[in-house]
């Protein structure tokens, strides 16, 4: 079964919030003892999440990382749309959306949403 709709947009909101999530991350790191951590709902969380999301990007091919990159992480990243994004990377739309399926299933994958 795939992700639903509310899933995807989910983790399209953690891949566009990775470096906000990473400061995040740092910050509880600081305000916690490392014996507390591990009882830490949002540190463990945060913690969960950033590795999840690391370790997509380092895995990810040249052609998903590039994808990434204009999508979600760059500066202008919230102002591209699809076609955008198509015209950046000199793909069809559709080679665009399935860059993004996968990417989302790679995540969820990871994060132990689906197996």
């Amino acid at each position: 079964m795939g992700l639903s709709v509310v899933q995807i947009k989910v983790l399209e909101e953690y891949w566009q919030k990775h470096k906000e999530y990473r400061r995040l991350l740092d910050a509880r790191e600081s305000e916690i003892k490392p014996k507390e951590r591990a009882n830490d709902n949002h540190y463990n969380f945060l913690k969960d999440l950033v590795q999840a999301l690391d370790h997509v990007k380092q895995e990810a091919d040249s052609d998903l990382n590039s994808f990434i990159e204009v999508r979600y992480t760059s500066e202008d990243a919230f102002y591209v749309d699809w076609d955008d994004v198509s015209e950046i990377l000199a793909i069809s739309k559709s080679k665009a959306y399935k860059l993004r399926v996968k990417l989302m299933n790679l995540t969820a994958k990871k994060l132990g949403w689906i197996v």
